[in-house]
């Protein structure tokens, strides 16, 4: 499978961003001035090795497209009746018709407990009802 040069221009600037946000997190974390979230250094949230994960299997590069992304949302989630764990990413793209009745399909990536990806998918868009005098 060959990869476009825009989906790799993609790829390179949200690897980049994440290796931004970590530095800055190390960089706050060495110096102590880390806001009370819990968060002492970049091993103790998973999230940025998870979406390196994601973002190395093919399925989730041709998801993910050429497009552009308002927000990534992680979530942990607990199955205890088959003692599996998992991680849920939620790609959140830009709205490419604000202006129609739609809010624009979300691509999901699921990850296992050893962070294989077991799940990717899109979306349907959803329907967005407006608010009286919208």
């Amino acid at each position: 499978m060959k990869i476009e040069s825009g989906t790799k221009f993609v790829i390179v600037v949200i690897v980049a961003v994440i290796i931004v946000v970590a530095a800055i997190a190390a960089l706050l974390s060495c110096m102590n001035m880390l806001p009370a979230t819990g968060v002492n250094n970049t091993q103790d949230n998973p999230s940025i090795d998870e979406l390196n994960k994601a973002l190395s299997d093919p399925e989730v590069v041709e998801l993910l497209g050429n497009r552009n992304f308002t927000s990534i949302d992680f979530s942990k989630f607990e199955n205890s009746h088959v003692g599996e764990d998992y991680t849920q990413i939620v790609f959140h793209p830009e709205d490419p018709d604000p202006d129609d009745r739609l809010f624009p399909s979300m691509i999901v990536v699921q990850l296992n407990e050893s962070g294989q990806v077991f799940s990717a998918y899109e979306t349907y868009p959803a329907y967005r009802q407006l608010a009286v005098g919208e």
